[in-house]
């Protein structure tokens, strides 16, 4: 699994081909406990440019620096080098 910061798509692609084990993406926040996207198990469906699906009870929207949000497919992908901001509503967010 990897988390913490993206792993770059070409080293992903490169692991998993040397050592046939799976990359699976996961994306949190240290206001979440602790993720808030998980990519899918499926290995037909995996994408290795994603964080993946929200998790259980998330909600999350991208929005553009217009302020208009992004119509995303199921999931998130990398947008190059945009500035998006991901917004995500749950259960498992801390309050201050």
């Amino acid at each position: 699994m990897a988390a913490a910061a993206p792993l770059p798509l070409e080293t992903a692609r490169k692991l998993q081909e040397r050592t046939g084990i799976r990359i699976v993406q996961a994306y949190g926040m240290t206001e979440s406990s602790p993720i808030t996207h998980l990519s899918p198990l499926d290995p037909e469906v995996i994408r290795l440019d994603s964080p993946g699906l929200p998790m259980n009870n998330t909600e999350s929207l991208l929005y553009q620096p217009s302020g208009y949000p992004v119509i995303l497919d199921v999931q998130i992908i990398a947008l190059g080098k945009q500035q998006n901001t991901l917004c995500c509503v749950g259960f498992h967010f801390s309050s201050t």
